[in-house]
């Protein structure tokens, strides 16, 4: 490029631009692992650092090395290089189709789902999976198919499962909606000291909003059990987000067929072994969960 004194101010700007940019990738690098390298476009790298939500089941399925994550909103702020300086566009839904991550098919459910959690961070608003661009999105281990390790608490063995849901990333006491009419079929304990209300949807669907604060619902005028066949509207408050027994918080949402029964929820016949078929009524929520992110932001840009 020749020597500094003969380059001109812009290209100045470009070697020291350049430079920072270096820096602060190899400080990424060298963070602890909880730092996470985000992309605001795939050639523009940001730092990016812990998300809200802990789960401590996160690091059973170590992530593999070299993945790229793109945690903007789908709606963004055009780079510089699109001649667009302070405009936003969203990108086109093709471009962040997710790839499945197991046999189950994605689950279907209303065109425009509102968005589970009542919030307007941009971290609680994502989903974590790869999209059909090879990049990720939210965190590893927190998608639909990522292996967990359970301890059988009769006879303290361990095994594997698959993860049957997705992990929203959300705080305790954090007020969780319905993302689409229909009747409340069940709120039951769930895992780990928390609960789950499961909404039977118009659109005919299951959706379990799972690790919710034990009882939560009763708040909202929703009473525990099976079979209840109360009706809520679409965007609707029905309980808090919970906190584990070993302190872990999110927003665990799975989707199943209409035709799941209370008592198969009851049982617990709905989880996966690892090595087995899945569940035959189980269906995947990653589609559902990224067409109520856009709804979310296309409502915002309204």
């Amino acid at each position: 490029m020749g020597r500094w004194r003969d380059l001109s101010v812009t290209q100045r700007a470009s070697v020291i631009l350049a430079g920072e940019l270096l820096a602060i990738a190899g400080g990424a690098w060298a963070m602890q692992r909880s730092a996470r390298l985000g992309y605001l476009f795939p050639h523009f790298p940001r730092i990016r650092f812990d998300l809200p939500g802990f789960d401590s089941e996160n690091a059973d399925e170590p992530e593999p090395e070299g993945l790229v994550y793109d945690n903007e909103p789908p709606c963004r702020s055009a780079p510089v290089s699109y001649g667009l300086q302070g405009t936003e566009f969203c990108l086109p839904p093709a471009d962040l189709e997710p790839v499945p991550k197991t046999s189950v098919a994605f689950a279907s459910g209303g065109e425009r789902p509102v968005w589970p959690l009542v919030t307007n961070d941009d971290d609680k608003l994502q989903v974590s999976y790869e999209d059909v661009r090879g990049l990720w999105h939210g965190r590893w281990g927190r998608h639909m198919g990522a292996k967990r390790k359970s301890t059988d608490p009769d006879t303290g063995a361990t095994y594997q499962r698959v993860h049957v849901g997705v992990d929203l990333f959300a705080d305790p006491g954090d007020v969780v909606m319905t993302p689409e009419s229909g009747e409340v079929i069940a709120a039951l304990p769930f895992y780990k000291g928390t609960g789950a209300v499961y909404v039977l949807t118009d659109s005919g669907i299951v959706v379990n909003l799972g690790e919710i604060a034990l009882g939560s619902w009763k708040d909202f005028g929703i009473g525990s059990g099976v079979d209840l066949g109360t009706r809520v509207l679409a965007g609707q408050p029905v309980a808090r987000v919970g906190k584990s027994d070993d302190g872990s918080h999110m927003l665990h949402v799975e989707t199943y067929a209409a035709d799941v029964t209370t008592d198969e929820i009851r049982q617990g016949r709905l989880r996966w072994i690892a090595g087995n078929d899945p569940p035959a009524k189980l269906l995947d929520p990653t589609r559902y969960l990224v067409r109520a992110q856009r709804a979310y932001y296309e409502s915002k840009e309204a």
